[in-house]
């Protein structure tokens, strides 16, 4: 939504915007942080509680209020700390805690939020935490209805233009990608057990159907969030990239040793 925003005021657009999202929160600026690590373990204060937010509170006390420190601090662990978790504890997680989460962890530089601020200051900006129930056109306008956040009071208000600033389908089950979609069909891949991506083990390899981990198929990036929850963000598909292709280095040598092996036994067969 940021970005669309800056980009209509780049080509000089001057209609008022309206950005609806269901908690209606923004993204907190970046700023200049050296990461900090709070003391927080694995398997204990976030595993089987999900306070992890009064353990940032504590922590953040203790790095005298520089929340930004304290969460990139985090990021090495926030993998293992998301692993750890139950089935339920991650549903949990995704439906109270991830907004929140998002806005703190993916921020905008400072002199994006400038621009955001300056814009709601001129009454340019509105953002609204609330439901679309339905988009309708009429006319050359979109007449959406909005339900606001913890209300069932519907409000009904016209706009030239709905821009869709969501990211794309993770859940694979419902996903329009055709080359995903038949991998589905086909048995190749299936959902994880949030639906945020697909399911793999621990090296990436694809589960099909059946829940078997193929030999040979590997994912990346945002189609592993459901297993490793940091998964979109350069320096982290560049760790993964560097984890494949040790992965795939391994499968090819062993691939080659059998081959080789194959070959031998076949040779002694003729010989005999």
């Amino acid at each position: 939504m940021v970005d669309v925003v800056l980009r209509l005021k780049q080509e000089g657009r001057r209609g008022r915007i309206t950005a609806v999202s269901r908690h209606g929160l923004l993204p907190r600026t970046r700023g200049d942080t050296s990461p900090s690590a709070p003391a927080i373990g694995v398997g204990d204060t976030l595993k089987g509680s999900l306070h992890l937010f009064s353990a940032l509170r504590a922590a953040i006390a203790r790095q005298d209020g520089d929340w930004r420190s304290v969460i990139d601090g985090l990021r090495p662990a926030t993998n293992s700390l998301w692993q750890a978790l139950t089935l339920d504890e991650k549903r949990r997680f995704l439906r109270h805690v991830r907004p929140w989460w998002e806005v703190h962890r993916h921020r905008m530089p400072e002199e994006s939020a400038e621009t955001i601020s300056a814009l709601i200051a001129e009454d340019r900006l509105s953002v609204r935490a609330a439901r679309i129930d339905n988009i309708e056109v009429q006319g050359v306008c979109a007449v959406v209805s909005l339900r606001p956040r913890a209300t069932q009071r519907q409000e009904t208000q016209a706009f030239a233009r709905v821009i869709n600033c969501t990211p794309g389908q993770s859940d694979i089950a419902q996903t329009s990608n055709p080359l995903l979609a038949d991998m589905r069909r086909k048995g190749f891949l299936r959902s994880d057990p949030l639906g945020l991506g697909v399911d793999c083990n621990e090296k990436g390899a694809l589960r099909n159907s059946r829940g078997e981990a193929l030999e040979g198929l590997f994912a990346i990036g945002p189609l592993l969030q459901g297993n490793l929850f940091e998964a979109t963000a350069v320096p982290d598909i560049r760790l993964q990239a560097d984890a494949l292709a040790q992965s795939m280095g391994s499968f090819l040598r062993n691939a080659s040793a059998s081959r080789t092996r194959n070959g031998e036994r076949r040779s002694l067969e003729v010989s005999l």
